[in-house]
C-alpha cells in the first residue's frame, strides 16, 4: 500500500515541487510551438470569457513558482494547501 500512499499523502518536499516545476515548465515550452497548440489557443480567445474553455490552461515556471515567490508566497505551502482543500 506504500503506491496508494503516495496518492493519500503525498509528500511535496521543496526538491520533488521544484523539480516537478522544471518538467511542466519543458513541456510547456514544448508545446509552445506546436500547431495544435495554437489552433486551441485561438479558439480559446475567442471563447466567452465566463466559459473555462477560455482561461489559461498550463503552466510555467514563471507562473507556478518565480511570481508566487515574488508575492511572499510559498508555492509549496499553496500546493499543500491546495491538495487539503480539493482532495482530501
Amino acid at each position: 500500500d506504500r503506491f496508494s500512499d503516495f496518492f493519500r499523502e503525498p509528500l511535496f518536499s521543496h526538491s520533488s515541487v521544484h523539480k516537478e516545476v522544471h518538467a511542466i515548465n519543458s513541456e510547456h515550452l514544448k508545446n509552445v510551438r506546436s500547431p495544435d497548440r495554437r489552433i486551441a489557443a485561438t479558439l480559446d480567445a475567442i471563447a466567452d470569457p465566463r466559459s473555462p474553455v477560455s482561461r489559461f490552461k498550463t503552466g510555467d515556471i514563471n507562473t507556478l513558482y518565480r511570481d508566487p515567490k515574488k508575492k511572499h508566497i510559498d508555492p509549496v505551502a499553496a500546493l499543500k494547501t491546495y491538495f487539503k482543500n480539493h482532495y482530501c
